[in-house]
């Protein structure tokens, strides 16, 4: 549905139908993103997400140019954002599936933050996380490549939403502060890190701010 919306409002900017973008838009993506499964390079993909795009649009009694356009433009747009985030490689010690893709799921959500884009661009690859601990999270000499968690230590916070337990999101959010930028736990009452990293990706993703460390 986002690949057609955004497939109307190119074709009206450009000066076309916004119904033959939409349905292009929505018709390319799909057809591009299947084909993604096999071995046919961006270049191919793009092209299928055209003339899949311009076809429906012509059935549908629209333009063939109209479709075409949209549906290649959004499916360049996707693949974009698909591949920025897959340039970091993730390498993990220990967990078990569940919960190597329960950490993949929060690591999405903070690298999509504004804040957290920029610990994507700053961080170094490979990111290991290390799931063999227990009762504690850290991360060894700050900057680093590893940090070490266990996924279910939640210790209870101050925030302004009163007292609750870190969520595992948050914690990743904040010791990425120190892995990636060398943030310490200093400052005034030691919110340099929080303040810096944690808060405004916690902002952002409509989670309680912390109000100490």
């Amino acid at each position: 549905m986002v690949g057609g919306l955004s497939g109307g409002t190119i074709s009206l900017i450009s000066g076309g139908n916004f119904q033959d973008g939409f349905i292009g838009g929505l018709v390319g993506t799909i057809a591009g993103g299947y084909m993604g499964q096999g071995g046919v390079g961006w270049a191919g993909r793009t092209a299928i997400a055209a003339t899949a795009g311009g076809l429906i649009a012509e059935l549908g009694g629209g333009k063939f140019a109209n479709g075409a356009l949209s549906a290649a433009f959004v499916y360049l747009f996707r693949e974009s954002m698909h591949t920025t985030r897959q340039e970091l490689k993730i390498q993990f010690r220990g967990g078990t599936k569940a919960e190597r893709a329960s950490v993949l799921s929060d690591l999405n959500d903070i690298f999509g933050t504004k804040r957290g884009a920029k610990m994507l661009s700053n961080t170094q690859s490979p990111l290991t996380i290390d799931l063999s601990v227990k009762n504690r999270v850290f991360v060894k000499n700050a900057p680093s490549d590893t940090i070490y968690i266990d996924l279910n230590f939640h210790p209870k916070i101050s925030t302004d939403s009163g007292s609750i337990p870190a969520t595992t999101r948050r914690i990743l959010s904040h010791e990425l502060g120190h892995s990636v930028f060398g943030a310490l736990d200093d400052g005034i009452n030691r919110m340099n890190n929080i303040n810096l990293n944690e808060n405004p990706i916690m902002n952002e993703l409509g989670m309680p701010l912390r109000l100490e460390y």
